[in-house]
């Protein structure tokens, strides 16, 4: 069976032999470009201020590496009170780079949390995507959260995406594609 993989190159290699183990070829087409922003530094400042001692939320690996990045830069005087993470692998990331800052909880996906109990929080810093995930601002509504909103990165598609997936299921006679960003669908 032969699966076209919309990941990025480096998650296919991290993904191919597992799937070989189950008898799964797995062919790689790139659906998404993460590009990230230059910094405005002034934006970056207000944000910094604001910002300062409050929650962080990060729900994505790419979104933390460019964290961790500004952490080191423009963030290095500014100290979060703690993390809320989605996925082990952004933890571990944070773990490794940031251990001064504990990590409050760890949820699978940004839908659980709204089962997490958010104590004494007003408001929490959220560097994302430009097209962020709308869940995570209605969920902080509901528990009356403010969110400061800081997009440090922005996801676009490859310029004749449709035509190389196209090519790609025709030269490999593909039996599944796995879509992993609603962005590439």
């Amino acid at each position: 069976m032969k699966v076209l993989l919309t990941k990025s190159k480096k998650d296919y290699v991290l993904l191919k032999n597992e799937y070989l183990k189950a008898g799964i070829d797995l062919i790689s087409c790139e659906s998404i470009e993460l590009k990230p922003f230059t910094i405005d530094p002034c934006g970056t400042r207000s944000i910094r201020r604001i910002a300062n001692n409050c929650p962080v939320l990060i729900t994505s690996s790419f979104a933390c590496e460019l964290w961790l990045d500004l952490r080191e830069t423009y963030f290095v005087n500014s100290r979060p009170k703690y993390y809320i993470v989605v996925g082990n692998k952004t933890a571990e990331m944070l773990k490794e780079s940031d251990p001064d800052i504990p990590i409050e909880t760890i949820v699978n996906s940004a839908k659980e949390l709204k089962d997490y109990n958010f104590t004494n929080i007003e408001k929490i810093l959220y560097p994302c995507s430009k097209s962020r995930r709308d869940e995570v601002f209605e969920i902080m509504l509901m528990k009356k959260i403010s969110i400061i909103d800081f997009p440090i990165y922005s996801i676009e598609k490859p310029d004749n995406l449709s035509q190389k997936i196209e090519n790609c299921v025709l030269e490999n006679e593909i039996n599944f594609i796995v879509f992993y960003s609603p962005s590439a669908v």
